[in-house]
């Protein structure tokens, strides 16, 4: 992790004194509006992904909106509305984001205020209103830190550099068991085979979730339609560290739990190969990768250094 990082120009001192109440119920707008061009782009792209998926059934209404207020264009709206209508809602709504989030400014602030009167009738929307207001000056740390790179001295730099092959090498493969006849162990490439996890954000209804997820056909189905699709946020690998999901406060540790056999460790193997590539969470320094199999193994009290060195 990276300690001591400059926020530099982000106006994230803005933000002291944001405690996120909301006594008269305008808590979440008045917030909002005391946000700079700047810290408008910086939340919005600090929430892109889960955006798409929680106005994926507003995106004509928000487009219409922004079409009236002149924030949109007449041929932005079109192509939404066409998108939507050939069953393709996600890239109507990816469109719409990444057209609100090229300027800065009044677009953006006419987006965050429709999503704030659209709330009430979309749990997902709510959630994320919710975490705004009650995060204040640590969300724009993190939304910040986030999109820092984990830059380290010079005399590390090919330390990092060594552990970031090592681990690309331990992890670009995992192990296929098969019983025909003979039990043969094969190797397969990771990235070919990875089939992303159903993450959600809650506990809530988990022996329910369990068992869904155990099902299959028909059932597990109706579980998508009902929960995930309407209510409970789904995560990605990506997203794990970057958001309370709902919660007052973002921890230094996040929890997957789920039945035996589900792809939990598979899908910490893809986290690690995807830092290790570069492509997620370059706010890190190191990763290192402990498995609780290995670490039964210790019957002796060792130091943080031992266990680096021999896993």
């Amino acid at each position: 992790m990276t300690d001591g990082v400059n926020v530099g120009q982000i106006q994230c001192t803005s933000m002291k004194g944001r405690n996120g109440k909301d006594d008269d119920g305008k808590g979440i707008s008045q917030l909002l509006n005391s946000y700079s061009d700047r810290e408008f782009n910086l939340i919005t792209q600090f929430y892109c992904e889960r955006l798409e998926d929680a106005i994926l059934d507003l995106v004509e209404s928000i487009a219409l909106t922004l079409t009236a207020t002149g924030s949109l264009s007449n041929g932005n709206y079109a192509y939404i509305c066409n998108l939507s209508e050939h069953q393709q809602r996600k890239e109507a709504t990816k469109h719409l984001l990444n057209t609100v989030t090229k300027t800065n400014g009044c677009r953006e602030r006419i987006f965050w205020e429709t999503l704030v009167k659209m709330q009430e009738s979309k749990p997902k929307l709510k959630l994320i209103l919710k975490e705004i207001q009650s995060r204040g000056f640590d969300l724009l740390y993190n939304a910040c830190i986030g999109e820092m790179e984990g830059e380290v001295s010079d005399h590390l730099k090919g330390i990092q550099d060594q552990h970031k092959q090592h681990l690309l090498h331990q992890t670009e493969h995992v192990v296929k068991h098969t019983i025909k006849g003979d039990s043969k162990i094969t190797t397969i490439s990771l990235t070919d085979r990875y089939t992303e996890l159903i993450i959600i954000s809650t506990l809530r209804e988990r022996r329910l979730v369990e068992h869904e997820l155990l099902s299959r056909g028909r059932e597990h189905e109706e579980w998508q339609r009902k929960y995930v699709t309407s209510e409970l946020e789904k995560i990605r690998i990506d997203q794990l560290f970057r958001s309370s999901f709902g919660h007052s406060s973002l921890s230094g540790t996040t929890v997957v739990s789920g039945v035996a056999g589900i792809g939990k460790t598979t899908m910490v193997q893809r986290m690690v190969h995807e830092w290790a590539a570069g492509n997620i969470y370059p706010q890190f320094q190191f990763v290192l990768h402990f498995t609780f199999r290995n670490l039964n193994a210790i019957n002796r009290a060792v130091c943080l250094t031992e266990m680096v060195l021999d896993q």
